[in-house]
Parts: structure tokens; sequence; C-alpha cells
């Protein structure tokens, strides 16, 4: 028998230790002994799915194109057909240009910057194409033949293929099209009619999967295109339809569905199907992207329509998701405070229902009272680069002090009053540290303002205003780099993101949903909103900002607005505020995804 030396040109490694798994360069079949434990060891390949940030808004039947961490979720049926898209960079969704026509079941191919979009129903059935170039869609050559329920492959908006569907009259069709950047020829039919399919590959090389044949007959068929004809090869062992898939015809993965619904999932390896790992959650007619080693399902239906997203992984890195977990209660429960340092040190003062001179601080476990502030106060701010020994508080209100000028200073022992503010407000944001900060917005008197004021360790100074009036926002960042997002009319919210370079304020892309008195953690390029107002939908919101667009991330637990974030974009907390009309102290902590290489041992018997 051969050893492995002779197989891999290596010796076995002698370890004490299992050898850095976080990486992806670590290869599927490494081998070696650790000597601590006596096992021969090795990374293998696993099935996961893993949950991730919803969709933005709620969909079933749409369509789908890109990889994983760059996909497309194409128009669909809400209670209505829906002209909306969605982008995914891998750890949650943005809204990008609409499709001129807003309809559902379509068939769709290519990437998040080159996909075409074409048949469904407006309804009715409808045979209009649209191709995408990543800023912008434009209505192309209509198919053939009018459809809906039909699937799609292909590499981008130049080259792809569509078959299957539904015709006007209920016709199951087999007829399949090709599409070469400026008209569609009808090819080679299926070898058997069938709508509600799967289907991924190129646009030589595609496979169709599953479907239903006539009414309520659901077909477990596979079929490979090679470019001039189909042949049918291996059945999937769970024969359904609303399935979805991604991949080549050599390497394929395919989810979902139903006659019941399912969360099956299938793996294919170019002449059979083995069943693997199940979805998390069994729905069907997702929109779908991906490869075998990592696709993507979103959207759907399960009971009702469906907002979530999970990731697909067949490989050695295990990914884990963003999430969110309870942490210690706060001492007094409060809203409309203060909040400053990390997740694992983090700062509260003062606060409202009732006004409150309590401060805390957290270690990443628990709450801990701390020497109170000087004046009872809400609506205030905290300088969010404080620490829990150097941080400094600024304006507010209280019946006995409306919209305060005063500002206090923390040195981890006790609180100090400062030099006042120019101008009295409340509702303000702070950005920045103990020595140089900043206090953006606000309102006076129930006027909002633009007013911003920088502190330099001794005294406030005004400097320039920002775009847009407006009270109880998101402040993250520094004092010459710093983000400020979202705010009033509190009724409503706004969706209004600026950004502050030391010297003046930029205007830059809007929030996902317009929110106020929210939690805000990171910096000027990767914060976090989390929760707000003006609905219990909202307070369950996270929008992540990577420095040009903001994404969904993973949601709360439960509605919270009016409370207080620390922290960054992979450790945070959230803590206190409204839940409903009650106001809490609990906490919740942040952790965000994670990369890692799976090891096994290696048994011989």
């Amino acid at each position: 028998m051969a050893t492995y030396r002779e197989i891999k040109g290596l010796k076995v490694p002698y370890l004490d230790a299992d050898p850095p798994s976080a990486s992806a360069s670590t290869e599927d079949g490494s081998v070696w002994y650790n000597s601590a434990t006596g096992k021969l060891r090795a990374f293998v390949a696993f099935d996961t799915w893993a949950t991730t940030a919803s969709i933005g808004t709620t969909r079933t039947l749409a369509g789908g194109a890109g990889i994983q961490t760059a996909a497309l979720l194409i128009s669909g049926f809400t209670d209505t057909s829906t002209a909306n898209v969605e982008e995914y960079n891998g750890s949650g969704w943005a809204e990008i240009a609409n499709v001129n026509t807003a309809r559902y079941d379509c068939g769709s191919a290519g990437t998040s910057t080159s996909a075409i979009f074409a048949g469904g129903s407006a309804p009715p059935e409808t045979d209009v194409a649209e191709s995408w170039n990543g800023s912008a869609w434009t209505e192309v050559a209509d198919l053939n033949t009018a459809r809906r329920a039909l699937q799609g492959a292909g590499e981008s908006n130049t080259s792809a293929i569509v078959f299957g569907g539904q015709s006007p009259g209920s016709t199951y069709q087999a007829a399949a099209e090709s599409w070469d950047g400026s008209s569609w020829t009808e090819g080679a039919d299926l070898s058997t009619a069938r709508h509600r399919i799967a289907g991924f590959g190129t646009k030589t090389a595609a496979i169709a999967v599953g479907g239903e044949t006539s009414p309520g007959a659901d077909s477990a068929l596979a079929e490979i295109w090679n470019g001039t004809s189909w042949t049918e090869v291996g059945d999937l062992n769970d024969a359904r339809e609303h399935v979805r898939g991604a991949g080549t015809t050599t390497a394929g993965v395919v989810f979902g569905g139903t006659s019941t619904t399912t969360a099956n999932t299938e793996i294919y390896d170019g002449s059979s199907w083995t069943e693997t790992t199940n979805m998390s959650t069994a729905r069907y007619a997702m929109g779908s992207a991906g490869t075998l080693t990592a696709a993507l399902g979103a959207g759907g239906y399960i009971s009702a329509i469906s907002g979530l997203t999970e990731e697909f992984a067949h490989q050695i890195i295990t990914y884990t998701p963003a999430a969110w977990a309870s942490g210690g209660n706060m001492g007094t429960a409060r809203r409309l405070f203060g909040g400053a340092g990390t997740a694992t040190a983090a700062l509260c003062a003062a606060g409202a229902s009732p006004y409150t001179v309590n401060a805390e601080t957290y270690d990443g476990s628990s709450w801990t009272e701390v020497a109170n502030v000087t004046t009872a106060r809400g609506f205030w701010s905290l300088a969010c680069q404080g620490t829990t020994t150097a941080s400094l508080g600024s304006a507010g209100y209280s019946p006995a002090f409306p919209h305060s000028v005063l500002s206090e200073e923390f040195n981890g022992t006790s609180w100090t009053e400062g030099n006042d503010l120019n101008e009295s407000s409340s509702g303000r944001s702070g950005l920045g540290t103990q020595t140089a900060a900043l206090d953006v917005g606000g309102r006076d008197e129930g006027v909002l303002t633009t007013k911003v004021e920088s502190y330099d360790g001794s005294s406030w100074t005004e400097t320039t205003d920002i775009n847009t009036a407006r009270t109880n926002g998101g402040g993250t960042g520094s004092s010459t780099a710093g983000l400020f997002f979202g705010a009033g009319p509190p009724a409503t919210g706004d969706a209004f993101t600026e950004t502050w370079n030391g010297t003046s304020w930029t205007e830059v892309g809007d929030l996902l949903v317009a929110t106020g008195s929210m939690g805000a953690a990171g910096t000027n390029t990767d914060a976090l909103c989390i929760g707000g107002q003006p609905n219990a939908t909202v307070g369950k919101n996270v929008q992540i900002w990577n420095g040009t667009i903001w994404y969904t991330g993973a949601a709360i637990p439960t509605t919270k607005y009016s409370p207080t974030g620390a922290g960054t974009t992979s450790a945070a907390i959230v803590a206190g505020g409204n839940s409903g009309t009650a106001v809490v102290n609990t906490t919740f902590e942040y952790t965000g995804e994670t990369t890692a290489a799976e090891a096994a041992d290696i048994a011989f018997d």
C-alpha cells in the first residue's frame, strides 16, 4: 500500500499542537500527527448552512445572480410584484437600482455587475428582458416565448441561457433560449417540459433540476446542457418544485423546495446527487447565487413570505455569521443617555425616564455603578471614543436644566464640570475623545440645529455646521474623521448620512431605513446603526456602514430605541433604551463574523 509520503511527496508532520486554522490557504486534506492528543489529524471539508443578515425587502420568487460575496436579489413578490433589487456583499444587503418592470418568477444569470433578467409574471406572463451593467438596468430584446417560473444560467449580460417555465394558458415549457447580448435564439428543448426548476452553470454547460411536470407532479429529473443538446443525468434523491441551486455541471448544490416544504440539500459531482446538511430553515422559491463551495439562498416562502438569508459552505473554512447575545443587565434602566468605550470596557451615564445622575461601567459581562454625574439629565452625549477612565459628557435636558450648555469630564473616579458649550441644546451626538471631541446637531426649544462644536480638552469652539438640521442621531469616529447619521424629526426619522474630515461635512449614502434615537458603534468607515424609531420593525434593524454604503446586519433580538451603543463592528454592545413602551436595562453583545478551518481526527476502524 502506498504511503502518505509516496502520495503527497511529504512526511506527516509531527506537531505538539494543531496548526493555525483561520486561513483560506489551509489545504483540504492536510494531515499531521498531534503528539499532545496522540491523534492523526487532518483538515477536512464540511457542508454547513449559516443564517446571516436578512434582506431589506422581504420577498419570494426573486431572481438571483453572482457569487456568495457579491450577489444580486432581483425583483420578486411581496404582496405584489416589486421592482426592488438588492446587492449582497457577503455580510448584508443594500438596495441598488430597481428593474424597469416589476415582476416575479423570472429567469436570471450572470454576476453582480453583469446580469440578465428575463420573463416572469407582472402579472401576466411576460417576455420582457433586462440587462444590468453594474449601475443601471436596460430593457433589451424580448424573449421569443413569454413565460414565468423559468430558470437561467450564464456568465454575464452577454452570455446566458434560460429554459423551462410556464407560458400563458398554463402550458408547461421545454423551450430553451440562448442570449448573446443582443438577441435570444431558440435551441434544443429540455427533454421534459416543466416549470419551477433550479438552474445554474454557464451558457454552454448548464443544468436544469427538479420542477413540476404537471399540476401536483413534482420531478426529480436533472438534465445537462452541453451547448447543443440536453441529456438526462442522475435524478435528485428528493423530487421537488420551487427548488433553487448554484454551481456548475460538475460541482453543484440544490436546496429547499416543496412537495412538502423542505430544507433538504443535495450536492452534485457530475454524475450523482448526495444528500448533505439541511438548510437551517425549510422554505421554497428563494433567490439563489454562488458555487458549490459558497452558495446563497435568500427570501422565499415558509408559512409566510420570508426575509431570511442563509449561506452554504462546502469547505474546510467554517463561517460563523455575526450575531447578538444577551449580556449583563444595567443596574438602572434608562433611555436617551450617553455611551462610550468598547464592548468589554464601556461607560454609560445619565439618562431619562426618570432623569438620573447614575453612571455605570461594563466589563464585558456585568455593569458596575461608578461616580454619579453632577447634574441629572437625558438627551445628552458622551464622546464615543472616550474610555472608562477618560470621558466627556455634554449638553442634555432635564426639567431643572432645559437644553443645557453644561459639559462634564470623567477621570475614572469622579465627574468634574468643565467649560460650557457656546449654545444650549439637547439630543446632540458625541464624537471623539475627552480632549478632542465634537458635539453634533441637536435642538433647542424644539428647533432643530445644524450647529457643531469642537472641544480641545479645555474649551468649546463652534465649527462647520452639518448640512441638515437634526437631533438624536448616531455619531461615531473621531474629531477629525467622523460619521453622523439618521436622527429627527423624531416622528419619522431620517436617512441622511454625513462624514467629517476635520474641516467639512459631506453628505454620503443614506441609511437603508430612516431612523433616529438609535445606538451607534464603530468608526467613520466601519459603523453600526442599531435599532431606533419610529416603529417596532425599525427598532430591531441593524445597518452597517462600510465607508461607502449601508447594508443590512444581524438584527437585535428585541426592539430597542433610545439605547446607547459602544464598540466596533467586530465587537459591540447596545444597552438600555425603550422596548415598546417599557424603559429597559437589558444589554445585547455583538460579535462580528468569523472564520476558521475545521480539523478532525482520522479513525482507522
